[in-house]
């Protein structure tokens, strides 16, 4: 009975999660790979979720799946998202690594194979553009994630200085 509810609260917390980013069933399901009807019946959990897909879910709003399962309406940004993008940033540059390496090698076969070098340049191009793209991109939001964390951390730091000084008042006017 408590797995079904945590179930529930988790199918609950991805329909508020993408409504909340001002995404469609449509747009998610797209970027999932699947029919909008297969997302209905996810967000609805008439389809069991799968821990991939729970990780592609998380990809796709750009939150950790922890900040997912705990979501409340706000979306806060916790340690492991920024991990997360982190992450997803080094992955991403990897790729675009390994992709520019293989350009690479395709040009030094220019002449081998022409015919078949056009079209594998041209989807490598592709990618690495892309691939370079969804890297500023997550590098941006890190930045700004990192800026956030600072600015709350400073209001923490803030409160409890407060907190300490009226500590301070009220101990001294006890004695």
């Amino acid at each position: 009975m408590v797995l079904l509810w945590i179930m529930n609260d988790i199918y609950n917390n991805i329909k508020a999660v993408r409504a909340s980013k001002g995404l469609t069933q449509n747009v998610m399901a797209e970027k999932l790979n699947m029919t909008q009807s297969n997302y209905t019946k996810l967000e609805r959990g008439l389809t069991q979720i799968t821990i991939e897909r729970l990780e592609e879910i998380a990809v796709v709003f750009e939150m950790s799946i922890w900040s997912i399962v705990n979501y409340d309406g706000d979306v806060t940004i916790e340690k492991s998202d920024i991990e997360s993008w982190r992450n997803e940033v080094l992955r991403l540059q990897t790729k675009l690594e390994k992709l520019q390496k293989e350009n690479d090698e395709l040009n030094e076969d220019y002449y081998k194979e022409s015919w078949d070098k056009n079209n594998t340049e041209e989807r490598h191009k592709k990618e690495m553009k892309a691939i370079k793209q969804k890297t500023e991109e997550m590098a941006k939001l890190v930045a700004e994630k990192d800026k956030r964390i600072e600015e709350q951390s400073k209001t923490i730091s803030n409160q409890q200085d407060t907190i300490s000084f009226l500590m301070a008042q009220i101990s001294a006017s006890k004695q």
